[in-house]
């Protein structure tokens, strides 16, 4: 009895114990596929930003915004992520939407007491950002 319970259920263990083999190969092979793509993306915000700004003249963007925002007396704060510059303004009828499009924005959203500045998927936000801290 003990001779053919252990023969039919070798072939079933190797069967099983292959298959298990497969599927951690197949899952070891996505996780070192992930680990090379993730190597190549920039390892930060300030990587990315500085990827972005390159070739780009920051400062000639800030001083661009900050006539098309009013100057510097309609702006009472500066602020920043990535890819927004969030503006406190004081007047947002000073605020000329076009010319902050036409110095590199490509959107602009604006309320009585703020204006966000985008950038879309270029991270140039905080360069700018640091550009136009210098202007004020």
């Amino acid at each position: 009895m003990d001779l053919f319970l252990t023969a039919t259920t070798q072939p079933v263990l190797a069967i099983q114990i292959s298959t298990i083999l497969l599927i951690a190969g197949a899952i070891c092979a996505v996780i070192a596929i992930i680990s090379l793509v993730m190597k190549k993306r920039p390892s930060n915000a300030l990587d990315s930003a500085a990827e972005a700004s390159e070739g780009m003249d920051c400062a000639a963007i800030a001083a661009a915004i900050l006539a098309a925002v009013g100057g510097k007396g309609n702006i009472s704060g500066v602020d920043c992520c990535t890819t927004r510059l969030r503006l406190e303004i004081r007047d947002y009828t000073a605020v000329n939407e076009k010319a902050v499009k036409a110095a590199g924005a490509s959107g602009v959203s604006l309320n009585k007491n703020s204006c966000q500045i985008t950038f879309g998927p270029h991270a140039l936000a905080q360069p700018v950002c640091v550009e136009l801290e210098k202007l004020l």
